[in-house]
């Protein structure tokens, strides 16, 4: 008797455990699995999207990925935007009704965020073969952009690829730099990574999947095809 009351009460106590342990794990999981139902607050007055996005990435620590190319010539619209503990999924959907010509999407841990019609067709570019050895974030675009693959394909696209000292998109006489924005090279991270047979999007969101950076944006003036340019943000 005292045997059967000894196994019955370590029964108990492992059913209890178990169950304790299967609490946390699908309280865990619950956290995991749901970024977009965290809560955040934002206090934007008159930024960009690409600023409100890039801090958003930031706080929530979900990598967004946003193709700002546009059919007509980009217009910078300056959002004033304030969010009070609201999921990341409300700030997503209030965020973009007021530029209602882009939406968004969550695979793979990540956002992305593109125009809903003349997204950019050279994120759908092949790329057989690159290598980032040793280059900094803030060179990354510029490396990417001026690799073979891409280089082709925007010649194809009806860009003019100059073959000057530094490649780029040509308007007229002048040339706009790939890559225009430079940051200070003492506060970024080097990349070190190899990637083959993968689409222009797929190495885009493969480098925020890997935590290489937070945030990417591609600019293009698709109508005129006057500049392209690729950043990423840590």
């Amino acid at each position: 008797m005292i045997n059967k009351s000894k196994q019955y009460i370590f029964f108990v106590t492992s059913m209890l455990l178990l169950c304790f342990v299967l609490q946390k794990n699908i309280s865990a999981q619950e956290t995991v699995v749901k970024p977009l139902e965290q809560t955040l607050s934002i206090n934007s007055t008159q930024a960009e999207l690409e600023k409100i996005l890039i801090s958003i990435a930031r706080i929530s620590n979900v990598p967004i990925g946003f193709d700002s190319s546009i059919k007509v010539e980009p217009t910078r619209t300056k959002i004033t935007y304030f969010a009070d503990n609201k999921s990341l999924r409300t700030i997503l959907d209030e965020l973009l009704r007021n530029l209602p010509e882009y939406t968004w999407s969550f695979e793979a841990w990540i956002i992305n965020i593109y125009p809903k019609e003349h997204q950019a067709e050279i994120l759908n570019v092949r790329i057989s073969e690159l290598l980032l050895k040793d280059v900094y974030i803030d060179n990354v675009g510029e490396k990417i952009l001026t690799s073979p693959d891409i280089i082709s394909s925007l010649g194809k696209l009806g860009y003019e690829v100059s073959s000057g000292k530094k490649q780029g998109i040509t308007d007229d006489l002048t040339t706009e730099r790939i890559s225009p924005l430079r940051f200070d090279t003492s506060k970024c991270k080097k990349i070190d990574r190899y990637f083959q047979s993968l689409s222009l999007k797929e190495v885009l969101n493969e480098l925020l999947k890997r935590r290489e950076a937070s945030f990417w944006v591609l600019n293009i003036d698709g109508e005129k095809k006057k500049y392209i340019s690729l950043t990423f943000q840590n």
